[in-house]
């Protein structure tokens, strides 16, 4: 629920899309893990 706030805010702030936060996002969390 507030996953979805957060996103939004992060691409309003950052002024990208919703689709760029998500995607950097996983990127992100695949180089933490080493996935």
């Amino acid at each position: 629920a507030y996953v979805a706030l957060v996103a939004e805010k992060v691409a309003e702030v950052h002024k990208i899309s919703l689709k760029e936060v998500a995607e950097k996002t996983s990127e992100n969390v695949k180089e933490l893990f080493g996935i």
